[in-house]
């Protein structure tokens, strides 16, 4: 668990960008110097990504995890959060319906 929380937060990069489209996000307008009351020039906001090499490692580290310990539900749950944050919805889903499955296995213990 500790090395899928490692990988996770170490896979979050954050940059800051200037783009004429605002995409709905918080942004500062910049401005032209000499006419405040123009249009703004562009937008300067903060994005946030995934390094794909870290998430692989963190998913890696919770399989085996998982494999271990499969009646730690706080390990499975931990990696659909993450799936579902991603917008992975196909891996999403699938390891929901693996959690309900195990869960009939052992008889929700």
């Amino acid at each position: 668990m500790a090395y899928f929380n490692y990988f996770v937060m170490n896979s979050k990069k954050t940059i800051v960008r200037l783009d004429e489209n605002t995409k709905g996000k918080d942004i500062l307008q910049v401005m032209d110097n000499e006419d405040s009351i123009k249009e703004p020039v562009t937008y300067m906001f903060e994005e946030t990504y995934y390094d794909p090499e870290f998430l692989k490692k963190s998913f890696d580290y919770i399989d085996i995890g998982i494999a271990k310990h499969p009646n730690r539900l706080d390990m499975r749950f931990g990696k659909i959060y993450m799936l579902g944050f991603l917008d992975d919805y196909e891996r999403f889903t699938m390891e929901i319906i693996k959690t309900v499955e195990y869960s009939a296995k052992n008889n929700n213990n």
